[in-house]
């Protein structure tokens, strides 16, 4: 597969990347929209500051002090939420969606994930009775891939270390294991880039098709919000909305979904399969 050529390093097969990489790899990723907003809060304030003592404006000096603080305290709330995400504190929330499933001593636990093998490996950590299923659930040709996401699943390569991992990837969406196979199913993080109605129902029923009778659903997704806003910026406009989240689990798993809200800016969502 022809990755392109970054500045940011890649993964090395062989060996299972650090939480800082993953931090610095969704950073490049949004390099871009961090120096769009830098510099529209740099050219705004620098230009109120420079007339407001051209011509002795006062307020339009303060408030270019005023964007200098704004826009410093948004990079750093940016950034701080980016390594609670997707850096070391990850496991926090990870480990809180697993208590909420009760999902203790599984055999088989199944991650369905559109590139990054970061969750594969943080399940693999705190399940240690349970192998890993890590499937790619994207499909190139299939979807419209967006800039970003190609960025992200470039520069991560699968992993060869298959120490309780599995990699697979699907095929016309269809997850390449069996029926009633797994305790457990994880998808999250990116199943928005999934488009709606049947390509994205169908992973939520390709993941009730593989779990055993009374196996559960974790699910985590960022939703739109003011939290979520001040981390990511406007670009959160084409996620989905919590309700839709509910009602496509209810819609495969019935009434009963769990819902949580994580420090992180992180949603999180437990079903039931039931029979």
């Amino acid at each position: 597969m022809d990755r392109g050529v970054h500045w940011f390093p890649g993964t090395n097969p062989g060996r299972r990347p650090s939480p800082w990489w993953y931090v610095g790899w969704v950073i490049y990723a949004n390099l871009w929209s961090f120096a769009v907003a830098s510099g529209l809060f740099a050219g705004v304030g620098g230009l109120a500051f420079s007339i407001g003592r051209r011509f002795g404006f006062d307020a339009l000096v303060w408030g270019s002090y005023v964007l200098a603080v704004a826009g410093t305290f948004l990079l750093i709330n940016s950034l701080v939420g980016l390594v609670l995400v997707y850096g070391a504190p990850a496991r926090r929330y990870v480990g809180r969606l697993l208590e909420m499933g009760g999902v203790r001593s599984p055999e088989r636990v199944a991650d369905l994930h559109i590139g990054t093998y970061r969750i594969s490996y943080l399940l693999r950590d705190l399940l240690p009775s349970a192998t890993i299923e890590s499937v790619d659930i994207w499909e190139d040709g299939r979807y419209e891939i967006e800039p970003t996401l190609k960025l992200l699943r470039d520069l991560e390569s699968a992993p060869a270390d298959n120490a309780r991992l599995h990699v697979k990837r699907t095929g016309s969406g269809n997850v390449p294991l069996s029926d009633a196979c797994c305790d457990a199913v994880v998808l999250g993080l990116g199943l928005h880039e999934i488009p709606s109605g049947a390509p994205r129902e169908q992973i939520f029923a390709e993941a009730r098709r593989i779990l055993k009778p009374d196996g559960k659903l974790l699910f985590f997704e960022h939703t739109v919000d003011l939290q979520s806003l001040l981390v990511f910026g406007p670009g959160i406009s084409h996620w989905v909305r919590r309700p839709e989240w509910l009602r496509i689990i209810a819609q495969t798993f019935g009434d009963g979904v769990q819902h949580s809200r994580s420090p992180e800016a992180i949603d999180l969502f437990v079903a039931a399969r039931g029979d």
